[in-house]
């Protein structure tokens, strides 16, 4: 957890379904809470979100260590307090392409569905 001077992580060898579950567990029982929700499709894509308050921004990297196929991928991510819905949502990618997402934002969270990436994309939420 940023801030508190903890840090947790799974040893490769151990990165299965049941330990990452207790490992969220635990994480909760910590005080930490859960940011961003895979709720359909990317398997295989690790999701990384950071909050940045002086750009207003909270960029989610998304991530592959093996290429794999696209597909659509419904995510929903907690908006940092008092932030309020995003004025826009944008999806960019190793080409060099940007797009704007479609997203539905409400109860202090934002939703969307995209395209799972073959190996890296940044969506990033813009307040």
């Amino acid at each position: 957890m940023v801030g508190e001077g903890a840090a947790r992580w799974l040893p490769q060898g151990d990165a299965n379904r049941e330990v990452a579950q207790g490992l969220v567990e635990a994480i909760r029982a910590m005080g930490g809470g859960e940011i961003v929700r895979v709720t359909a499709g990317g398997e295989g894509v690790d999701v990384i979100a950071w909050a940045q308050p002086g750009q207003r921004r909270v960029p989610l990297h998304l991530d592959r260590h093996e290429p794999g196929e696209g597909g659509p991928m419904t995510l929903r991510a907690a908006v940092p307090e008092g932030w309020g819905a995003p004025k826009r949502v944008r999806l960019l990618d190793l080409s060099g392409d940007e797009r704007e997402v479609e997203f539905a934002s409400q109860d202090g969270t934002v939703s969307m569905t995209i395209d799972a990436p073959e190996w890296y994309a940044v969506v990033a939420m813009e307040y």
